[in-house]
C-alpha cells in the first residue's frame, strides 16, 4: 500500500499531510513513531479505571498527534471527546465512553493499514 493509498483509506488527504510534513520520507518516519506514541494506551487505561486526568491529557495528546499527521476521522472523535471532559469536568460517563468507543474504532483501522505501507 502506498501513502497514498493509506490516506485514501482513511478518507484523509495525502497532499495535506504531505504539505504539512513536507515529504514522503517525514510522512514515513512519524507514521511508524505512531505506532509506538502511548497515547491512545493511555487513553484506554483512563476510561478503563475511570481516571479523569488522564483521559483528558491522553485524548489531548492523541488529539494533536491526529491532527499533525493528518487523520481527520480520528482527530474529529478526539476533539469532541476533549471538548465534553473540559466542559463536564467529572467522572468518566456513558457518553465519554461511546465518544471512545468512536476513537478506538478509528485508531485500530490506521494502526492496522500503518503496518500495510510499503516502506521507504
Amino acid at each position: 500500500m502506498t501513502l497514498e493509498d493509506f490516506y485514501k483509506s482513511i478518507e484523509s488527504s495525502y497532499e495535506e499531510a504531505k504539505r504539512r510534513l513536507m515529504s514522503e520520507k517525514l510522512i514515513h518516519r512519524f507514521l511508524n513513531k505512531f505506532l509506538d506514541d502511548p497515547s491512545f494506551n493511555e487513553l484506554k487505561t483512563g476510561i478503563d479505571n475511570d481516571d479523569f486526568e488522564m483521559t483528558y491529557r491522553a485524548v489531548h495528546t492523541l488529539k494533536g498527534v491526529a491532527m499533525n499527521l493528518g487523520f481527520e476521522k480520528l482527530s474529529k472523535p478526539c476533539i469532541e471527546l476533549n471538548e465534553y471532559l473540559r466542559d463536564h469536568k467529572h467522572d468518566i460517563d456513558d457518553h465519554a465512553c461511546e465518544l471512545f468507543k468512536d476513537i478506538e474504532k478509528e485508531y485500530l483501522l490506521i494502526i492496522g493499514l500503518i503496518k500495510e505501507i510499503d516502506k521507504v
